[in-house]
């Protein structure tokens, strides 16, 4: 979380305007330590803190997300990287094994450095430029990985 907050306060300098038109979800209370460093650097209009969310309101989000952050570089396996490739959305995550492995065939990606907060800031603002340049919704049900089942499993949920 800490990088992605890094990577808006970049945006903030660079592009202010950007920064005033995008919202940063995390799903974690206040109380964490990089609540500081969002009211440090003023973001806290844009990087919104909104706790722990009931499964529904999650799938809600990432239907109407544009794109879909993921800076996790301790992870075994990605279920929300998962979850956002389903809904077709474009995501930005961290370059590290496990999501090349779960993301493998998935065309709507951006591997990032894991601790580059520059990159992390570029990729945020391509991928936004990209999204609005396309109007149509993806979705990402033709899986060839074996990923078919757990597809099957949140489409019943959906």
């Amino acid at each position: 979380h800490n990088i992605i907050v890094e990577a808006v306060r970049i945006l903030s300098e660079k592009d202010p305007q950007i920064v005033n038109d995008i919202r940063v979800i995390f799903t974690l209370d206040k109380e964490v330590n990089v609540y500081d460093k969002i009211i440090k650097y003023g973001l806290e209009d844009t990087i919104k803190m909104i706790g722990h969310l009931k499964y529904e309101d999650v799938l809600s989000y990432y239907r109407t997300s544009d794109i879909i952050l993921f800076p996790s570089y301790i992870e075994t396996f990605g279920l929300p990287l998962v979850e956002a490739s389903y809904f077709g959305k474009t995501i930005v995550v961290s370059d590290c094994s496990y999501s090349r492995e779960v993301l493998d065939g998935y065309n709507m990606v951006d591997f990032v450095k894991y601790n580059d907060a520059i990159n992390w800031s570029n990729a945020i603002v391509e991928n936004l430029r990209h999204n609005n340049m396309e109007s149509e919704i993806r979705y990402n049900t033709n899986c060839e990985n074996g990923w078919g089942e757990i597809f099957s499993l949140i489409d019943s949920i959906v």
